[in-house]
């Protein structure tokens, strides 16, 4: 099972042999990779894509729990420059640990890889927070 430490790790080395190459090589094989690709989603903005799914029905699952949650808001964070800052908020059954889950759309089936973490005021709440470059 794919968990945080071997996404920490493997983005760890990418980012040391991309450094250990000339500069000239490692703009070439940047420019010739799109990264938007590489969003399991597709291209677009993530927050447009969940503002699309506000109020609307998901199933989250790991290897400490699973649920079903629904999505209740979406709040923005500080606006910076080439950063798209949002947290999701979502309401389920209480007791689902803090932990990285796949987060299932019910109607699309369309999954994605979100850290959830309870809320410090509601206990059948669960927030996801992003910082992305825009």
């Amino acid at each position: 099972m794919f968990n945080r430490r071997h996404f920490m790790l493997a983005g760890s080395s990418a980012i040391v042999s991309l450094s250990a190459m000339p500069h000239a090589l490692a703009s070439s094989i940047g420019n010739a990779i799109d990264f938007n690709d590489l969003h399991l989603e597709g291209k677009g903005s993530y927050k447009a894509k969940y503002a699309a799914r506000l109020k609307q029905n998901f199933y989250a699952r790991s290897e400490k729990g699973s649920g079903f949650l629904k999505l209740e808001s979406i709040i923005d964070g500080p606006d910076e420059n080439k950063l798209e800052q949002f947290t999701l908020v979502f309401s389920g059954r209480s007791g689902l640990p803090d932990s990285l889950y796949t987060l299932t759309h019910l109607s699309s089936f369309e999954s994605s890889y979100l850290r959830l973490d309870k809320s410090q005021l509601t206990s059948n709440k669960y927030t996801a927070s992003f910082s992305l470059l825009s």
